[in-house]
């Protein structure tokens, strides 16, 4: 889970939750327990319009992201 991923770009994404160690579990409103391994591993061939739950891809602005570092 290196590297930017669609999901960290996403407003639905929970940065506050998830960790990368020792856990190595990412949240947000569609998968509130824990994005699953495989959306992950295939997060860049995925459209995203509904990860889970009705709930889909919501990209951030560049202004969002930016404050998010």
């Amino acid at each position: 889970m290196s590297g930017c991923s669609k999901c960290q770009i996403c407003r639905n994404f929970n940065s506050k939750k998830s960790v990368s160690f020792p856990e190595k579990k990412w949240y947000c409103e569609a998968f509130p327990e824990g994005i699953p391994e495989l959306k992950l591993a295939f997060i860049s061939r995925d459209s995203c319009e509904n990860c889970n739950n009705g709930i889909g891809f919501d990209q951030m602005t560049i202004e969002e992201q930016m404050n998010l570092r």
